[in-house]
């Protein structure tokens, strides 16, 4: 029997436990020590999302999840996404803010007013943050070096450039396996970004069929709502 995705990710986890890695928070972790941060930025579903934690929270694993206010593809208000924040927290999971860079905008003023949404929903601190597709906008703001006060960032360079940082963005490793990685031969701490979309599927498909599945998902689920609220 072919094994399924949520169940490599599954054993990627397993594995990192096995050779003694220990998963810890993103406020609390040692650069030279073998902790790995999970981290995950929500981009389009958050049923994926809750999919992944409760793998995660069946490990006994705790991560931080990345909820983009913004997006276009989810409302974080509508009562079954609101409900589905709610339950990532109470597995043990830290809900933080995924903030969309603009170049132009009063980003201190921004984080808060989201991250106020975030806390209201899930009746918890928003303490860290992620930004969303920040190469995309390195042009104009330096994530690197971006500090906005009462947040931690992923993107510091205590996290992303002082310690591994392996990332799945668009469905591939794009800084090598995780367990390839340099960190791991000197035991020392990583920040791991997985997103829920590329993890959830029940068979191994290439990015461009899983987002097609996905969108397949988003119309029926849309069509339920038409037919539940038009009565034509």
């Amino acid at each position: 029997m072919k094994q399924k995705i949520s169940e490599s990710y599954q054993s990627l986890l397993q594995s990192f436990t096995d050779i003694g890695y220990e998963v810890r928070s993103i406020h609390d972790f040692e650069a030279s020590k073998p902790h790995l941060i999970l981290r995950h930025d929500v981009d389009i579903c958050l049923n994926r999302a809750y999919k992944l934690a409760q793998i995660e929270a069946e490990m006994g694993h705790s991560a931080i999840y990345y909820v983009l206010p913004s997006s276009p593809f989810y409302n974080v208000l509508s009562i079954e996404n609101s409900d589905l924040i709610r339950k990532i927290s109470e597995l043990g999971h830290e809900i933080g803010l995924h903030l969309e860079l603009e170049g132009d905008a009063n980003l201190q003023k921004k984080a808060d007013f989201e991250a106020g949404i975030l806390r209201e929903i899930s009746q918890t601190p928003i303490t860290s943050l992620s930004f969303h597709r920040p190469t995309a906008n390195a042009s104009k703001v330096k994530f690197t070096e971006l500090e906005i006060e009462g947040y931690v960032s992923a993107y510091h360079k205590s996290l992303f450039t002082d310690i591994a940082y392996v990332s799945d963005s668009r469905g591939a490793w794009h800084y090598g396996h995780p367990l390839a990685h340099d960190a791991i031969k000197n035991r020392t701490a990583m920040q791991l970004l997985t997103h829920p979309l590329w993890w959830t599927k029940d068979a191994f498909c290439t990015p461009e069929e899983d987002l097609s599945a996905l969108r397949a998902e988003l119309d029926q689920r849309n069509v339920e709502m038409m037919l539940e609220t038009f009565k034509v």
